[in-house]
């Protein structure tokens, strides 16, 4: 077996993001080694033809499928998380940490129960905090959205830097592509906080769901 098979192995079996140091102590190489490997691996996905990608994830890399194919995929693919329970993702990502309380005085008693399901998804972690806790969201989050960090400026500043990058919506709408997750509502609440107009709403959000 190559190191290049074993990667590709690894990435393809973690199913969430791998970052080079981990990949480099199972092959048995320095990162410095292991890094050359990956940018091959992820140059060969980029240009043959396969459902798959790679994504270089600030140094932690994942294998996803390609964006165009999620629409096909979706009946197999894993539970979308309902609207509300997303609204409720979107303003812990954007003011966390936030305390649990509060969030339960602004979108009611039923938070508790999105607060749960988002926890079990690996979504959002609670910190005790007094009497409540605080919540934040987790590096599976940042995985999912292609972030580097989590941070919410991080998320702000990542959709600043793809509506600069591109003249139309085609570049932003792939970021937003990964609609069997069902987090494009999210997308559209950050992508209003930060003033950008321009933009395409996939799925948006039935208010008669909240």
């Amino acid at each position: 077996m190559s190191e290049r098979e074993i990667i590709e192995a690894i990435l393809f079996a973690a199913g969430e993001a791998v970052d080079t140091q981990t990949l480099a102590k199972i092959i048995n190489r320095s990162a410095k080694n292991v890094t050359p490997v990956i940018q091959s691996l992820m140059e060969e996905y980029s240009t043959r033809e396969s459902g798959m990608e790679i994504i270089d994830l600030g140094g932690r890399y994942v294998m996803q499928v390609k964006p165009k194919y999620t629409d096909l995929i979706s009946p197999i693919a894993p539970k979308e998380l309902k609207a509300p329970i997303l609204r409720t993702l979107s303003m812990v990502a954007y003011h966390q940490p936030v305390v649990q309380s509060e969030l339960v005085d602004m979108r009611g008693n039923s938070v508790y129960d999105h607060i749960r399901e988002l926890k079990d998804r690996g979504f959002i972690e609670a910190v005790p905090h007094g009497r409540t806790k605080l919540l934040q969201t987790t590096p599976l989050f940042a995985d999912y959205f292609g972030l580097d960090r989590n941070e919410p400026e991080c998320i702000k500043k990542k959709i600043v830097e793809l509506s600069r990058q591109q003249s139309g919506k085609e570049g932003l709408d792939r970021w937003l592509g990964r609609k069997f997750i069902g987090f494009t509502p999210m997308y559209r609440s950050l992508v209003d906080l930060c003033g950008i107009k321009d933009y395409r709403t996939i799925n948006a959000y039935d208010p008669t769901e909240e």
